[in-house]
């Protein structure tokens, strides 16, 4: 997993795996998603979670099996002094479309993530260049920078802090974007039960997370 992910999921998963399973050492690696795939793909590792946008190919897909468990919205985020908020405040049951971020100040991320990947296709879809002005290599990064005021970015909601409030405003926008969480595995080596009951521990821990922030992800 990455860090910002794991820090959210696996202390739940390491515990309740080892009320089940005890004997059973269960390791975490931090990491991004191309060389996690890597590692995957040279046996490093069991299992790879990853989220994935649709549209997004899997690189080397004729190695892996992946298993969608949860789908998870991605937000526009603001401070409250930002003028997107204001218009948010003014038109509270609108959308803001996507084309208005043309040449906005961007919090943008590091060109080895997916955040990176899927907000540039998206951009260059619609046929807008906002004005990155930064580039971050974690999520928790780009959120204090937008508390600061220096722009705006784009989020996976459930990686927002519990006491955004009042310091980020979450913008509603159209179209919403979204990607699934997968867990990714080798073809060639069958689950055992101990890596299927990870899997289901980190659906369980998906659902504590929409628990949390008030509302249950699709």
């Amino acid at each position: 997993m990455t860090t910002e992910r794991s820090e959210r999921i696996f202390p739940f998963i390491f515990n309740q795996f080892h009320s089940q399973y005890p004997e059973i050492k269960l390791q975490l690696i931090n990491d991004r998603y191309e060389s996690s795939l890597e590692r995957l793909a040279e046996s490093k590792l069991n299992m790879v979670l990853a989220a994935i946008p649709e549209g997004f190919p899997l690189p080397n897909s004729s190695l892996f099996f992946t298993k969608p468990l949860f789908t998870e919205d991605l937000v526009l985020i603001v401070s409250p002094s930002h003028p997107f908020a204001v218009w948010n405040q003014e038109h509270p049951k609108e959308s803001l479309p996507l084309f208005e971020l043309d040449d906005e100040p961007f919090i943008g991320f590091e060109e080895n993530m997916v955040l990176h990947w899927y907000s540039s296709t998206i951009f260059e879809q619609i046929k807008i260049r906002p004005n990155e002005i930064l580039h971050v290599g974690s999520i928790n990064t780009g959120v204090e920078f937008v508390k600061k005021g220096i722009g705006f970015s784009i989020v996976p909601r459930y990686l927002i802090p519990a006491d955004k409030s009042p310091s980020i405003c979450i913008i509603p926008t159209s179209p919403q974007l979204k990607w699934t969480h997968n867990v990714i595995y080798l073809k060639k080596k069958p689950l055992t039960i101990f890596e299927r009951y990870i899997m289901q521990l980190i659906s369980d821990g998906f659902q504590s997370l929409a628990r949390e922030k008030g509302s249950i992800a699709p």
